[in-house]
């Protein structure tokens, strides 16, 4: 599973590896770990802005209406996640897989987890794998409601206990693969076999 993707990782570990890459590659360093706050002006590794996350995720689609990663439906030829059914069919409209449950890719071989290796299903608009299902991906934001006023990458609330994760997982259902779907959890959980992450570099 040297390709799969790393899980069991709370949103501090990821916040502490991103500033010991930023190190082993010279760059400056985003966090500051006895606050936890991230200077985005600093040029290093750190996690995408929940704006980020999805704009990303959308690959260039800016139809407000999009589903999911690939278009308005989705399968197992396109994500890993848990198709549920009701009766004969998938219980949602827009998931059109023709298996059932976990992905039978990597379920059949009875290995735990079930993810599955990065770059398994074809990348979206922006070259982007897996930005739907596999794993849940920390974001850097706080979880809390959205501001009413056009905002441009808003960095999310300055306080507030949970920290945004997206994307959905291996074993959630097809729901929670949407772009727009949001999820929240402590920043402190390491246990959990569906929470990882993705890094961003701004150089810009």
């Amino acid at each position: 599973m040297s390709n799969d993707p790393l899980f069991r990782v709370s949103w501090y570990g990821t916040v502490a590896y991103c500033s010991w890459r930023s190190q082993q590659d010279a760059y400056e360093l985003c966090y500051n770990l006895s606050t936890w706050t991230c200077d985005f002006n600093r040029k290093g590794y750190r996690l995408p802005t929940e704006a980020e996350w999805e704009y990303a995720a959308r690959g260039g689609n800016y139809n407000p209406y999009l589903r999911f990663p690939g278009g308005n439906t989705i399968s197992h030829s396109q994500a890993n996640y848990y198709s549920y059914w009701s009766g004969a069919h998938p219980l949602y409209q827009y998931d059109i897989s023709l298996t059932e449950g976990y992905h039978p890719a990597w379920s059949s071989d009875g290995i735990y987890p079930h993810t599955s290796p990065v770059g398994s299903f074809a990348a979206n608009g922006y070259g982007f794998y897996d930005m739907a299902g596999n794993v849940w991906e920390w974001c850097n934001d706080r979880y809390g409601g959205y501001s009413s006023d056009p905002q441009t990458n808003p960095t999310g609330p300055t306080s507030g206990t949970y920290r945004v994760l997206r994307g959905g997982c291996w074993f959630r259902p097809t729901i929670l693969c949407r772009v727009a779907n949001r999820y929240s959890d402590t920043p402190d959980p390491r246990s959990y076999y569906d929470y990882g992450f993705r890094l961003v570099l701004d150089l810009n």
